[in-house]
């Protein structure tokens, strides 16, 4: 067992009891804002409160944290919610909505602290990305400096194993850059086919196998050579096709001819036979009626 197996069985086991209690609260339920957490295998956001409700501060000094509904979601299709209940509203152009859905808020201008992943919260003006929970402009260039953000989610996946997905992001201008970890500067985005360790270090920004390959939203540029054989070959095989039909029409008539003709011939021959019989018993006819006479 290495020394990553380990650390994620440690975390696993650490976490485990806390993420079976985690949303057991529902409406008008005591919480505890402070226990408002990140899944450390996953980084999902986890609360005492469900995942249709927030742990709201209370109205009196005297009172206490409750879990309430969400005052708005995230997502079109919000996790949690059946067929029957009514959605808590998206925010509006220019605002967004936090992980414990307690409401709309303002978009966070560059330097102010994000949640974690969530590019939506930053001001939309040019290129900014939530980087390791900062609002960062991803507009560096080659040669300038750079943040790179690494993150690490662990699902549990078929018969209780776990299976790990590494997302880097960085805020180097994509695709044409990305951030070297060793220099933490800019530098130019691998070609197609290139040794790769992850998605970012590709011009295509897909990494499969420690290579960079195409991704499957890019459109297909076709060189000029192949549709021009391919316009020769479908050329091509039309005027065989049309060979081959009127040569097996032909053979066809041939072969009706030939047997139309046998046919006649059979019929003008058995015709001449039995004229020929006809003639021979007339004449037979006529000499025996000379003998009597």
């Amino acid at each position: 067992m290495n020394a990553l197996t380990f650390t994620r069985l440690v975390l696993a086991s650490s976490y485990s009891f806390i993420l079976a209690l985690a949303g057991a609260m529902g409406e008008g339920s005591p919480c505890t804002p402070t226990n408002d957490h990140l899944d450390p295998l996953s980084h999902k956001f986890l609360s005492d409160c469900t995942t249709r409700t927030f742990c709201s501060p209370p109205s009196s000094p005297n009172g206490n944290w409750t879990c309430v509904p969400r005052l708005c979601r995230r997502d079109e299709y919000p996790f949690g919610y059946p067929f029957d209940v009514i959605l808590p509203p998206m925010c509006a152009e220019g605002r967004f909505c936090p992980d414990q859905g307690s409401g709309c808020l303002q978009k966070l201008p560059l330097g102010s602290k994000c949640q974690m992943g969530r590019d939506e919260q930053c001001s939309s003006e040019d290129v900014v990305l939530c980087l390791k929970e900062t609002c960062v402009s991803a507009t560096a260039s080659l040669g300038d400096p750079c943040l790179r953000d690494e993150t690490t989610y662990i699902e549990p996946g078929v018969n209780g194993q776990q299976f790990s997905n590494i997302i880097v992001r960085d805020s180097c201008h994509a695709p044409s850059f990305f951030c070297d970890p060793a220099t933490n500067t800019c530098v130019q985005s691998k070609p197609l086919g290139a040794e790769c360790s992850h998605d970012a270090e590709c011009q295509t920004r897909l990494c499969i196998t420690n290579r960079c390959i195409t991704s499957p939203t890019d459109p297909i540029n076709v060189p000029a050579w192949q549709y021009t054989l391919t316009i020769a070959c479908i050329i091509s095989a039309m005027a065989a096709t049309t060979v081959a039909i009127t040569m097996v029409h032909r053979r066809h008539r041939y072969r009706n001819y030939i047997e139309t003709r046998d046919y006649y011939f059979e019929q003008i021959s058995l015709r001449r036979s039995i004229i020929a019989m006809h003639a021979a018993a007339v004449d037979k006819g006529n000499k025996g009626m000379s003998k009597k006479a």
